[in-house]
Order: C-alpha cells, then sequence, then structure tokens
C-alpha cells in the first residue's frame, strides 16, 4: 500500500553488519507502535514519522546487502551468510507492513469511531512533539521534567536525520528536536506548551457509552501477538534458541486463526459502518498478520540446518543484555496471580503464558497461574541470578 518510490542512489558506507541488523531490528519494532497510535489517534504527523523511519530502514537494508556481498569470500562465507541476509529482509517486511498502516491515515481511512473511542479510553496518549521554542533548547530531559513536574516515557528523538531510541535522562534537547512520547495526557499538553509546539490539542477521552469494546480488544490482542512475535523471534535467532523459535511458529498458528475471527468481529458488529471504516480495520487485521508472518520468517532462521550461524550473531547476542527463558509452572507456582512474582522488580517481562496449546500473550498481572503453564520471560543477563531466585521462593 506504500507509495511506489523512485529509487534513489545510495552511497556505500563501511559500517558494521552487526550495527545495521541492530537498528533494523530496533527501527523496526518502533515503527510497529508508531504506526499503530498514528492511526488511532489519526495523527498525520506520527504518521509522516513511520513513512520517514520505513526508507531509513530500506536505506539499511540495501547498506547491509552491500556489506554482505564484501564479506563473501568463499562458499563458507556465503553460506553462513544466508542466515543474516534472511533476517535482514524479514525484518525489513515487518518495517513494510508497518508503513502500510501509517498510509491508512495519509489516504483519510481511519478506523471506526466506536473502535477508536475504546482504544482511546485509557489514561495515556501518545504524541510527536516538535522543539519549537528555545525554552526547552539546551535543556536535559530530566531538567525539563523537574520543571514542568511532569513524568513521560520518551520512545524517541529525531533530530533530523539521526534517530535516538529510548534516550536517557541526560539527553540535551535542540531546537526542531521532533520527539515521541508516551504518558499522561496532562503531561503531553505540558511539554506541548513548553516546546512551543502549536499542533492540534490531544483528543479528549471519548464517552464510551456504545462501542464495540470486542472488536477494539480483538485488534489489541492481534497487535500485542504481532509484537511479542517480533520480540521472541529475534531473540530466538540472536541466542540460537530452538525451543524459542519453535515457540514463534506456534504464535503464527495461533495469529492465522485469531485474525479470522477479528475479521468475522468486524463484519458481524460493524454492519452499520461505511466501506472506509471497515476496509481500514481489515487493512490493519492484513498488516498484523503480515508482521507476524515476518516474524516467523525471522524465527525459522534459527531453525534451518543448513544454515550455519554467522559469527556476527555472536557478536550481537555478546551486546545484548535480553535474554528470554521458558518457566514451567510447578505446585508451588499454581494458584499464583502473576502480579504476585514480583519479576518486573528485576526487569522481568512474561511476553506470553502457554497452556495446552493456547497462548496468552502478555497477560495482566490478575492471571492465575495453572500447574504445567509454560511461561515465556524477557529479562536483563545481569539480573538472571535475581529472577531465579524470585521464581524459586514463589
Amino acid at each position: 500500500m506504500c507509495p511506489v518510490k523512485l529509487p534513489r542512489p545510495i552511497e556505500y558506507k563501511p559500517v558494521a553488519v552487526r550495527t545495521l541488523l541492530r537498528n533494523m531490528k530496533d527501527f523496526s519494532s518502533l515503527m510497529i507502535d508508531l504506526a499503530f497510535y498514528s492511526l488511532i489517534y489519526n495523527d498525520r504527523e506520527l504518521a509522516d514519522e513511520v513513512l520517514k523511519l520505513e526508507e531509513y530502514v530500506d536505506t539499511l537494508w540495501t547498506l547491509m546487502s552491500m556489506q554482505a556481498s564484501l564479506s563473501v569470500r568463499d562458499a563458507d562465507d556465503a553460506e553462513a551468510m544466508v542466515g543474516v541476509l534472511r533476517l535482514a529482509t524479514s525484518t525489513d517486511k515487518v518495517s513494510d507492513a508497518a508503513a502500510d498502516i501509517a498510509m491508512l491515515v495519509k489516504l483519510g481511512i481511519p478506523p471506526h469511531p466506536a473502535v477508536r473511542a475504546s482504544l482511546l479510553s485509557g489514561e495515556e496518549a501518545v504524541s510527536r512533539i516538535t522543539v519549537k521554542s528555545s525554552r526547552l533548547a539546551d535543556k536535559l530531559l530530566d531538567e525539563v521534567f523537574d520543571e514542568l513536574d511532569i513524568a513521560l516515557d520518551v520512545i524517541a528523538i529525531r533530530r533530523e536525520d539521526k534517530w535516538f531510541l529510548s534516550p536517557g535522562e541526560g539527553f540535551k534537547l535542540e531546537e526542531m528536536d521532533a520527539l515521541i512520547v508516551r504518558g499522561p495526557r496532562e503531561s503531553i499538553v505540558k511539554l506541548r506548551e513548553a516546546a512551543g509546539d502549536e499542533a492540534a490539542p490531544l483528543e479528549e477521552r471519548p464517552r464510551v457509552d456504545r462501542v464495540e469494546a470486542d472488536v477494539a480488544q480483538a485488534l489489541i490482542n492481534l497487535k500485542n501477538m504481532s509484537e511479542v512475535m517480533v520480540d521472541l523471534a529475534y531473540l530466538a535467532v540472536i541466542t540460537g534458541d530452538r525451543d524459542i523459535a519453535v515457540e514463534v511458529l506456534e504464535l503464527e498458528d495461533a495469529m492465522d486463526h485469531d485474525r479470522l475471527e477479528a475479521e468475522r468481529l468486524v463484519l458481524q458488529r460493524l454492519k452499520d459502518a461505511s466501506p472506509d471504516e471497515v476496509i481500514s480495520l481489515m487493512r490493519l487485521i492484513l498488516c498484523l498478520e503480515e508482521i507476524s508472518d515476518a516474524a516467523a520468517a525471522i524465527a525459522s532462521v534459527a531453525l534451518f540446518p543448513e544454515v550455519k550461524p554467522h559469527p556476527v550473531l555472536a557478536l550481537i547476542v555478546e551486546e545484548s543484555d535480553e535474554r528470554v527463558i521458558k518457566v514451567t509452572a510447578d505446585q508451588k507456582l499454581a494458584g499464583k496471580k502473576l502480579g504476585d512474582l514480583n519479576l518486573d522488580i528485576h526487569g522481568g517481562t512474561i511476553l506470553a503464558v502457554k497452556r495446552g496449546k493456547h497462548h496468552y500473550v502478555l497477560p495482566d498481572d490478575e492471571f492465575t497461574l495453572s500447574q504445567g503453564d509454560t511461561l515465556l520471560i524477557k529479562y536483563y543477563e545481569e539480573a538472571a541470578e535475581q529472577l531465579q531466585q524470585l521464581l524459586k521462593a514463589s
């Protein structure tokens, strides 16, 4: 759905393969969130940022192909590079699908108002804010937050053509920096006013008297599943964990089923919707499935016996703090709520709980475990020991 772009010449730059892969991974994952929010908020500026990122990821893929070509010296090198190229190509497809979601906004095809109402009913919002006032220029993020008495999650900052992901509180702002922030609406409004950004104000939280909450929940489930699949797929590849790769493929089967159910809900519950509103939702569902398909393709890199792992993947493992483990709930864990485990104290995130053939993706703290459940937990390497102690003590 993305507009056809005339190819532009890209000059070769000697960038390390692991750097290219890491940037492709980080930016394509960011694009999923931004594209979804641009659609829900009908935010054309946020959609523009997604399309700019898509062009950037395309550039990274081209540089990746150039670097791979120069790295191959013999048949063994060629075999080792196959997995890297598959990983890069599948990652590029994730960014393409995210850009397709953003294009719905550019084409003026917003989702059904009832579904938007459900998705907008929370306390938090996401917004793009440009620093147009000298009041914030040359100040650190923590200084700005202290001065305005706000707390926000700064997802990314774009400075001209350069992106900074998850900048720390010591990041110094400059005029015309574009911030992608998430947090309380009141805090976003304060920051926007201080930045001198005169963009349209955030929508007030809508009244949700008669909304199609089940359709909205189905969309949220598909989004969560696709994002978790991408997360697990990368972790499976860089750690060489075949078990996690298999979990991704099982999630892809579940995604196919859930996609059909979501499409049925749209057609059954939104009979009075306009054609454009239905098209928007159906396209969104399709794009989310395309992301899950790309995630499955990424995970499959860890399952091809004929593809030798490239040494660069080992380097990425060394540089990455993230790991994932599978834990089977024993009798001691049975009956406990996930919130009781306190895994977040040490940075542990439960991506999914597998019960029989069903996966519960991003379950909330009230989810109650049963004996035999399998937990997929993402954590930081330095917290591995503390995490194991917490699970044993539970």
